[in-house]
Parts: C-alpha cells; structure tokens; sequence
C-alpha cells in the first residue's frame, strides 16, 4: 500500500525470513528494560527517485549501515491494521516513506525542548533500537489498554566518519566537520547511547516500519 502509488509498505508475514531478521536485531539492540512485543514489520520499497538518489550517494562516499529513526507520525497507518499511509505534509513517518528523509524536520517535532540537536542540523539515527524509541513518543497511539508505537528501519551512507564524546557541537559551521560526512557520539561520559547523524537527505534510505507495544 502506497498514499502516492509511487511507492509501497508490504505487510511482512510471519513466515518471512526478513521478517524475523529485522524483529531479531531490533530485540537485540533495544539494550534498555522492558523488551518491546513487535507486532507488524512492513517492508518499505521506496520510490525511484528516493532509491536511486540514495545508490548514488551511498556509492559515492559508501559506509552503509543499518540504523533504527524513532519519529512522530499524524495518521494511524502501522498502527490501525486498515489504515492507509496519509498525504499530510507534516506527518515525518508517511513523508518518509514517499519522499525519504530530510532535514527539514529537524529539530520542530514534540517535545523539542527534551530533543536538543545536540550535532547540529541533521538527521538522527542510532544503532540501539531503545534510544530511537526515545524519539517515537509521537508515533504512541493508545490500543486496547497498551501503548503502540512506530519506528524506521534505514540504511544510512555514514561516509567517512567523524567521532565524537562531546556532549554537543553548537558551531553549526562545523557540521559535519571538514573532509567528513557524518558525526557519530559514541558511549562515554556524555552518552548512553550511539547516535549517527547525517547532513544530506540522500544519506538515508527508509528499508522496514516496526510496529511495537511497549512494555506496560
């Protein structure tokens, strides 16, 4: 099912092999109590535009990785079983999955007083589910006494990598430094958890859509 026709999110079964992979790394990376009860995985395959935007940048400056995006998402689709995709301009999830990502929902979602940049004007990935899910509070839609939530499988063209254990970067200007394309925050003093941030919406390529009750 596609709002634009352009694209489509297949409702994985039970019975597929990617299905479980996806569910397996999810589980393994949540790495915060209370495991999360995956209830559907649709398979994202993106628009031409959007796939071949993201092959020629991931070709150029390589490093693919696959990476969880927690985000808000205005509709109901994953997480009501008929629920189609919306065509809102403002809803992240349904924008992601027809036009792939972009910047320009940096930073203006719900709570973002609690959701600093901490790396500048990016996009926001990270290699623990657990710390994505901290984002995809938007997503959270109340179903039969439980809490549902929605969160991005991608892959992400991380290039050459700039890491950090700085709390933040504020001079935008350095953002990615020169002769990198991403900034990585890795565990340490500052953070918890990793956080992969990329500059350029055709670093990312939207793959799955979890669909998950989080543990009451």
């Amino acid at each position: 099912m596609g709002a634009t026709g352009d694209y489509s999110c297949l409702l994985l079964t039970r019975q597929s092999q990617e299905r479980e992979d996806v569910i397996n790394q999810f589980l393994r990376a949540w790495k915060k109590p209370g495991e999360p009860r995956v209830q559907r995985v649709y398979q994202v395959v993106p628009s031409p535009h959007v796939k071949e935007r993201f092959d020629r940048y991931a070709l150029s400056v390589g490093n693919v990785r696959r990476r969880f995006h927690g985000t808000s998402i205005e509709c109901d689709f994953g997480i009501d079983l008929g629920a189609p995709p919306c065509e809102s301009k403002t809803c992240r999830v349904c924008n992601i999955l027809s036009s792939g990502f972009s910047k320009r929902f940096a930073g203006n979602g719900p709570n973002i007083s609690l959701r600093r940049l901490r790396y500048g004007n990016g996009i926001y990935f990270s290699a623990t589910s657990g710390k994505s899910n901290d984002y995809a509070e938007g997503s959270e839609r109340e179903r039969r006494g439980h809490a549902w939530r929605c969160m991005l499988v991608a892959s992400v063209a991380a290039g050459k990598v700039f890491k950090t254990i700085e709390a933040e970067i504020l001079d935008e200007r350095l953002l990615p430094p020169r002769g990198y394309d991403s900034v990585v925050g890795e565990v340490g003093p500052n953070l918890n958890y990793d956080e992969l941030v990329v500059y350029n919406d055709a670093a990312a390529l939207p793959e799955f859509l979890i669909v998950y009750i989080l543990k009451a």
